[in-house]
């Protein structure tokens, strides 16, 4: 899945528009938008894990510490499919030229994450960066540009 942020909006914090970004930085984007109250909540350890992360990265500006200190993260913030809901997942990426690769694995699952459910229905995101945030265009890739992306992020993993 490519994200394409040509073909999104940028929110640089010197835009007309990022005199919100401290907010959204801060806060969050559901906070920002007001929607933190339909934000829905859930007992489970993977979210609860998933929510110390997008924390921490944003209270660092993308920095992880500890054992995750050399990990490379995004937070995509999707639509939920069936909700309508924000959802927010911190994922492993890939520089792609000026696109950034994200991977639906799901952890090695036999099921696809939600995530990818929700960027299938709706493909508008925001990804945060840890020093840029932005609206961008979920593109699904296939075969041979699929290949090539996932070669270079498994290079990536062994690599570090």
């Amino acid at each position: 899945m490519r994200l394409a942020g040509r073909l999104g909006t940028r929110l640089p914090a010197t835009s007309a528009t990022g005199h919100h970004l401290g907010s959204i930085l801060r806060n969050g984007l559901p906070e920002h938008l007001g929607l933190a109250a339909k934000m829905g909540s859930t007992d489970s350890e993977a979210l609860k894990r998933n929510q110390e992360l997008i924390d921490e990265f944003r209270s660092n500006g993308g920095q992880l510490t500890g054992r995750r200190a050399a990990s490379k993260l995004v937070l995509l913030t999707t639509i939920g499919a069936r909700t309508g809901l924000l959802r927010t997942s911190p994922l492993a990426y890939l520089r792609v030229d000026d696109d950034i690769a994200v991977f639906a694995t799901n952890g090695g699952g036999a099921k696809s994450p939600d995530w990818y459910h929700n960027v299938q229905a709706d493909p508008r995101v925001i990804v945060e960066t840890g020093t840029e945030t932005f609206a961008a265009s979920a593109i699904e890739v296939h075969a041979e540009e699929r290949n090539e992306i996932y070669a270079r992020q498994v290079e990536n993993i062994f690599a570090a």
